[in-house]
């Protein structure tokens, strides 16, 4: 054997055009002195703690007719010595989409885990972590304290639910910690266990110190943006990408004195907005100002007036100001069974056409489009760089088909694209 193969770096460099699991782990069998690398790769990804566990000798556990892994005798140090060297290779704990076939583990093997070695102890290389991945057995995931033990300064993504009756002071607390515990954050996602439950809290100005947060996910949660947290979201000088939902109580009818002047987002570009109701969307987007903001994407629930489309679109030029950066717009209203379905003429849109830079615009089951000729020559005018422009009606209607001719919608970049709109 090369003595080359003998330094990591090399080897790690040669198993990156590897794919194949099952080639990985044929390279660890073949010489222990080069078994780091493969194995690195092989744990680097987990998507819960079940593996760990089954990499002890077969005669500590064993799998019960409910799926879920006990012991069938105590581990001895050598063997909780084995997890513990695997779970240091582990850099990222992200939950799978599709359903897993591993079995769960039975929560004395999880406490007797985390008895043994503190989480930061147990995974010195994280660096990307879902809590639901870690604890997804109900008890653990709505026992959102435990999240505490796993801060450490090498995290740079955060995913984590809340239980939908967290005390708002222990959420601000647990949040506010992060600044210290977890000063390289780069990305958070905070969402709510159970369905439209709502959490009420508030983000701490402290979160600024968090030099390189630039994504930031709230989902499902009442943050109180409008009272408090939009102003202090204005001193994360990195935040690039924010989504929110929305919550009631966040609209028209709660707007808060105390925000005399809109906030001023520099940084941000990209928003996405999801509500019940379109003029929470409009609310939001009337308190702030995203000089920067290159994509927008906003959806909605409940069927919106004219006057409320009209509203909507006079708050993206409020919002923008600067008209010279927005590329993307999707406007969309999620499907729902309510059969009362809104006229929208022409001049309700021609707010966008002072976006010159727009590629990509959709504005998808707002209502029933009446788009006149006019406005399609003059769209053509103002967004030469289009590549994608679709109106996509909820309702068929009477009024008249628009079609988009080649000579009206093409793109500098490449062929021109035909979109009808229906």
């Amino acid at each position: 054997m090369h003595r080359a193969l003998l330094i990591h770096d090399i080897v790690a460099t040669i198993l990156q055009h590897v794919t194949s699991p099952t080639d990985l782990i044929n390279f660890a069998r073949t010489c222990s002195a080069m078994s780091d690398p493969p194995l690195n790769i092989l744990w680097r990804e987990q998507s819960c703690l079940t593996p760990l566990i089954m990499c002890m000798p077969e005669d500590i556990w064993e799998t019960r007719e409910d799926n879920c892994i006990r012991f069938t005798r105590e581990p001895l140090p050598m063997e909780w010595e084995r997890v513990r060297i695997n779970a240091s290779r582990i850099r990222r704990f992200i939950r799978r989409t599709r359903l897993t076939r591993l079995p769960k583990l039975d929560n004395h093997i999880v406490q007797q885990l985390f008895a043994l070695f503190a989480p930061t102890e147990l995974f010195p290389n994280l660096d990307a972590l879902h809590f639901d991945a870690v604890f997804n057995r109900l008890q653990y995931t709505s026992d959102f304290r435990l999240l505490g033990r796993f801060l450490s300064p090498r995290l740079e993504k955060l995913f984590f639910n809340l239980p939908s009756a967290a005390p708002a002071h222990e959420v601000e607390g647990l949040v506010g910690t992060l600044a210290a515990e977890a000063p390289d954050l780069r990305q958070l996602s905070i969402t709510v266990n159970h369905g439209t439950a709502v959490c009420h809290f508030t983000l701490p100005r402290s979160l600024e110190r968090i030099s390189k947060l630039n994504r930031l996910d709230v989902g499902a949660v009442d943050v109180r943006l409008a009272m408090y947290s939009i102003a202090n979201i204005q001193h994360w000088r990195a935040l690039q990408s924010l989504t929110l939902i929305l919550q009631e109580g966040f609209g028209p009818k709660e707007n808060p004195a105390s925000l005399d002047m809109p906030v001023k987002l520099n940084a941000l570009g990209r928003l996405d907005l999801c509500a019940d109701r379109l003029q929470l969307c409009t609310s939001f987007l009337m308190q702030i100002i995203t000089p920067r903001l290159a994509c927008l994407e906003v959806n909605y629930y409940t069927t919106a007036s004219p006057e409320e489309v009209t509203t909507f679109m006079v708050s993206l030029e409020m919002c923008c100001q600067t008209f010279a950066n927005l590329e993307q717009i999707s406007v969309s209203r999620s499907f729902c069974f309510r059969l009362d379905f809104h006229p929208l003429p022409s001049h309700i849109f021609r707010p966008l056409l002072k976006f010159t830079r727009l590629t990509d615009v959709n504005i998808l089951v707002m209502g029933n489009y009446y788009l006149d000729d006019a406005f399609i020559k003059d769209a053509a005018v103002a967004w030469p760089r289009i590549r994608v422009l679709r109106f996509v009606a909820e309702y068929q209607t009477d009024a008249p088909a628009v079609t988009l001719e080649p000579q009206y919608c093409h793109s500098p970049r490449g062929a021109p694209h035909c979109v009808p709109c229906i």
